[in-house]
């Protein structure tokens, strides 16, 4: 019984989940890819998900809020891979996320996901 998916596919799907892009899919990273998102996918979750994140209310995301928020949570992303995660962050959007951007990054993964 072998997989439907293409060898393309999974490296497409592979890629996705490893957000941090070190060849190896964390916890955190597997937690993540198995949400069920399609619940996170509603638009008005979305909105709220990215107004918690912008903690200062300027319209934009940065790795500090994210990180000041995840914090807050007692979540398990707390490790060197949710640094090496904000750290992508700050090269990708160097000004920050904003609200647009944010519905983008997440629609991105869902694709793969």
């Amino acid at each position: 019984m072998g997989s439907s998916l293409s060898d393309k596919q999974i490296a497409q799907i592979f890629e996705a989940v490893d957000i941090d892009q070190s060849g190896y899919i964390s916890y955190s990273e597997f937690i993540i890819a198995s949400i069920d998102h399609t619940k996170l996918m509603d638009e008005k979750r979305l909105e709220a998900a990215f107004k918690m994140f912008d903690a200062n209310g300027d319209g934009i995301v940065t790795s500090s809020e994210i990180k000041t928020v995840i914090r807050r949570s007692s979540c398990a992303l707390l490790d060197a891979d949710f640094d090496k995660v904000c750290d992508n962050i700050d090269k990708q959007y160097k000004d920050g996320i904003k609200a647009d951007q944010f519905k983008n990054i997440i629609d991105e993964i869902m694709d793969f996901v």
